[in-house]
């Protein structure tokens, strides 16, 4: 696919998080206010006429929907949002892939992979003669101390 593509998707599936965030948060203002002004509006409007000795059970299905609608609302909105990160991540890996492709050919790879070979096997035989010198260093320090004790010793 192409990167201007993949790109472009990337920004559509991000702005439509970020659209769907703001939905969820305006549903759950538009509940809240549902749930507080409706309740009033009824009693003055719909029951001005009559005597009311309780609540009229209206009052808790009010309640009840708006608390449901949001909730609902919210699960969708953070699961699509999730699909939708997981596939931005997808498309960045492809991206991701597809640019490397695109700055390397299969003769440049295999050319760098032998430049990392070479050099691997130039620190791995630097390292075993550092190995080699060290130890002939210790035993040389090791000869050298006995005979400085036994030239003490005769003293």
């Amino acid at each position: 696919m192409n990167p201007n593509v993949i790109s472009t998707r990337i920004n559509d599936l991000r702005a439509k998080n970020s659209q769907t965030l703001l939905e969820a948060i305006t549903i759950t203002i538009v509940a809240l206010v549902i749930n507080s002004m409706l309740p009033l509006i009824l009693v003055k409007y719909v029951y001005a006429n009559k005597q009311l000795l309780q609540a009229p059970p209206i009052f808790d299905y009010i309640a009840v929907v708006s608390f449901a609608v949001t909730v609902l609302y919210f699960l969708y909105a953070f699961l699509s949002n999730f699909k939708r990160e997981r596939e931005i991540f997808r498309l960045m890996n492809e991206l991701d892939l597809s640019e490397v492709d695109e700055l390397l050919s299969d003769e440049e790879l295999k050319e760098l992979e032998n430049i990392v070979d070479e050099a691997l096997n130039k620190s791995k035989k630097t390292k075993t003669t550092k190995k080699s010198t060290r130890t002939k260093k210790t035993a040389k320090k090791t000869s050298a101390k006995k005979t400085s004790r036994t030239k003490k010793t005769k003293k």
